[in-house]
């Protein structure tokens, strides 16, 4: 995609059905908080659309799109004070999408390639060929600001849709989160990724219902995989389901995405890798802090006149990411198992309301999913606006300190990772350097751990959740039940 030369790129599912032998809910608050009575804010009413935010966010919108139809000089400063870099003009990833059908109507198999730059001015498709399918979708390109303010639009409305505290500093801390630099990234871009939110959203909705609705939810899933991959990881979520739902759900995926990929099998070993690059840059996933971390050992060495070869050899080593991140994974699992085993995450989780749980799972799933499946550039972290709402509810549900602790760390974890972007530009302006360390800089080397460490552990918080989600999940006793027999006749 293109981009300004300094940037480096081209669920609640559980309580509806849930059977647990574990006492019920007022029970277990009893016993933990000695109180009898559930955690403030608990059981309040959820309305199934909030208002507060889509109304802020079309009023920035508003006053974004006036500035920059009158072409006001402020529009720049803003967004590049706001998310760092903006284009020229915005929605240019939506943009994209016509420009790839109208090349692949002309010039076939260019689009694939680097030929695509000269034929259609438009670097090559990185997405599923089924999008070259859509020509329903209009080419012209001065429809751009149409479809992208329509995009934008159903995004924003689609936030009333979240389950929203009515507490005040949890509305502060989803504002800061709604409106950080990566988000206003996405947005200004109308990024893909808008859409797969959508289905998320959807997806999440719909695993409320009926079977009908739940494999409606299930196949938006499909839908989202089939045109950009990634959420087909929320096929995990059928679990949720007895065993045979769950076989038969698992099989129709599996014919829907084998069929698409036999169909299109020539286009899609053209397909363009996906983007990657230096682990400073503007992107997330796991393996950001294991590559990156030995240029910091080396830059503070340097800094500290410490000259010894023997360290120097051992951080260029090939051998040091790999071990760095099985290191962290190790540490990661241990310790979300560990707190997945706790009765009182157990008691916090069933406190959590049906809706925020099951966007909760929803964003979860595809984080913990994306983080370690590669690298992911920054707009992707939308789909934190989906656990937000959890995370804070459980913050305010948890059953004693030391896990209220936790849950309220996640937050700070949150809008730390949201915020990187203009947080590193203010920093090197401020105190020297690159926000890409291209030009190295301890403020901005300090800034780059915290936020690969705040992902590590918001990912090991969201990473116990769905171990105790695997390990409550209806197929799973289906499953144990089924074995239980050949257990018993071994121990004879």
């Amino acid at each position: 995609m293109a981009s300004r030369q300094r940037t480096p790129l081209k669920t609640n599912v559980m309580p509806d059905i849930q059977v647990s032998s574990r006492p019920n809910r007022s029970e277990v608050s009893k016993d933990l908080s000695g109180t009898g009575l559930p955690p403030q804010g608990a059981r309040l009413p959820l309305a199934l659309f909030d208002p507060f935010v889509p109304t802020i966010g079309f009023a920035v919108l508003a006053g974004m799109a006036w500035l920059y139809a009158t072409e006001s000089v402020l529009y720049g400063r803003i967004m590049t004070a706001w998310m760092f870099v903006p284009w020229k003009h915005p929605f240019i990833d939506l943009a994209a999408i016509p420009l790839w059908l109208r090349c692949w109507q002309l010039h076939g198999y260019d689009v694939y390639t680097s030929a695509s730059w000269a034929a259609c001015g438009v670097g090559p498709i990185i997405y599923s060929p089924l999008w070259l399918r859509f020509k329903f979708l209009p080419t012209d390109p001065s429809l751009t600001n149409v479809l992208g303010l329509s995009l934008v639009s159903v995004f924003l409305l689609s936030l009333g849709l979240l389950p929203q505290s009515r507490r005040p500093i949890d509305r502060v801390i989803i504002l800061l989160a709604t409106f950080s630099s990566h988000l206003v990234f996405a947005v200004e871009r109308a990024n893909i990724d808008l859409i797969m939110f959508l289905f998320a959203v959807g997806a999440a909705l719909c695993l409320a219902g009926t079977l009908i609705w739940r494999v409606l939810a299930y196949g938006l899933m499909v839908l989202g995989g089939l045109l950009k991959f990634y959420p087909l990881v929320l096929l995990i979520l059928a679990l949720r389901e007895r065993l045979t739902t769950l076989i038969a759900v698992w099989i129709a995926a599996t014919v829907a995405v084998a069929g698409t990929a036999f169909i299109f099998f020539d286009e899609l070993r053209r397909l363009t890798p996906v983007p990657s690059g230096a682990p400073f840059q503007f992107m997330w996933g796991a393996r950001n802090l294991p590559s990156g971390f030995p240029a910091m050992v080396r830059f503070l060495l340097r800094t500290a006149g410490v000259k010894t070869p023997w360290i120097e050899a051992l951080i260029e080593s090939r051998w040091v990411p790999p071990f760095l991140f099985l290191l962290l994974l190790a540490i990661t699992l241990v310790t979300a198992m560990r707190l997945a085993r706790r009765a009182d995450l157990c008691c916090s989780l069933a406190d959590c309301p049906g809706r925020t749980h099951r966007f909760l799972l929803v964003g979860g799933v595809l984080i913990v999913g994306c983080f370690f499946a590669g690298q992911n550039i920054n707009y992707r972290s939308v789909f934190l606006l989906l656990i937000l709402p959890g995370i804070l509810a459980l913050s305010h549900a948890a059953a004693n300190r030391f896990l209220r602790r936790i849950f309220m760390l996640t937050p700070t974890s949150i809008l730390c990772v949201l915020w990187n972007l203009g947080i590193r530009s203010l920093v090197a302006d401020m105190f020297g350097g690159s926000y890409d360390l291209t030009r190295e800089s301890l403020p901005i080397y300090s800034l780059w751990l915290a936020q690969e460490l705040a992902w590590w552990w918001l990912i090991t918080v969201l990473a116990a959740i769905l171990i105790r989600f695997v390990e409550d999940s209806q197929a799973w006793r289906d499953l144990r039940l089924m074995l239980r027999p050949f257990n018993v006749n071994q121990a004879e």
